[in-house]
């Protein structure tokens, strides 16, 4: 932690306003200008907002209000995280990201990245209290593919969330559609404990019947809204 600290603040001396304003920029500018001027930045611009992401400093930036405001910074720590996963992945094994803060967020741009080396760290989200960020957690997985992320997309077929578990199945049959069949077919009709909720139902019954006719599962749905 130390050490990441110590290289952020001589990546910053003189340079932080120049960080802020290109931020501002694209805070306030939805234009390719506005992107342009963000990822120019680099891992300067993607340290100072894991710097505020984190609470360890403060941004000069005009976010908009509301949600949008939440929903920019997200983004642009995405885009910036993309480009430099690197520096991304390291921060996040070094500085623990406390149960407040939007591990969804996490989970998110760790699917994005989707680097088997990851593989540990996005496990450790199975545990999360949000069940988006254990949703988000096991589409990283699937993306990422390998035994690693296999053993821990098994865990998931425990999740307390049903969605979670029928993202789970999901994963599973990329490399193993007899088992995914069977999981759905257990999932559908239950011998004991409470049934699926509707909207969970429909998309297991969709997605079995892409299996059946041996499609493969879309990883979304007409029907389906949000970060899913």
């Amino acid at each position: 932690m130390a050490v990441l600290r110590r290289r952020s603040r001589r990546l910053f001396a003189g340079e932080t306003a120049a960080v802020d304003a290109a931020i501002n920029q694209f805070a306030t500018d939805y234009s390719a200008e506005g992107e342009a001027a963000l990822l120019a930045t680099g891992e300067a611009g993607l340290c100072r907002l894991l710097d505020s992401f984190f609470g360890d400093a403060r941004l000069e930036v005009k976010w908009r209000s509301g949600r949008e405001s939440v929903d920019r910074f997200n983004h642009a720590l995405m885009l910036l995280a993309a480009s430099h996963p690197d520096v991304f992945v390291s921060a996040l094994r070094r500085r623990r990201v406390m149960w407040w803060s939007p591990r969804t967020t996490v989970a998110v741009i760790l699917r994005e990245i989707a680097d088997p080396k990851t593989a540990d760290l996005v496990c450790g989200y199975l545990r999360d209290r949000n069940w988006l960020a254990r949703l988000h957690a096991v589409r990283a997985l699937d993306r990422m593919g390998g035994e690693d992320a296999h053993r821990c997309i098994e865990k998931a077929l425990r999740d307390r969330e049903p969605y979670v578990r029928m993202v789970a199945i999901q994963a599973i049959s990329r490399w193993d559609r007899g088992r995914a069949k069977a999981l759905y077919k257990q999932a559908l009709h239950p011998a004991r404990g409470k049934a699926l909720p509707p909207h969970v139902k429909r998309e297991a019954e969709a997605d079995l019947e892409d299996l059946e006719a041996g499609r493969v599962i879309p990883v979304t749905r007409p029907w389906r809204v949000g970060p899913f």
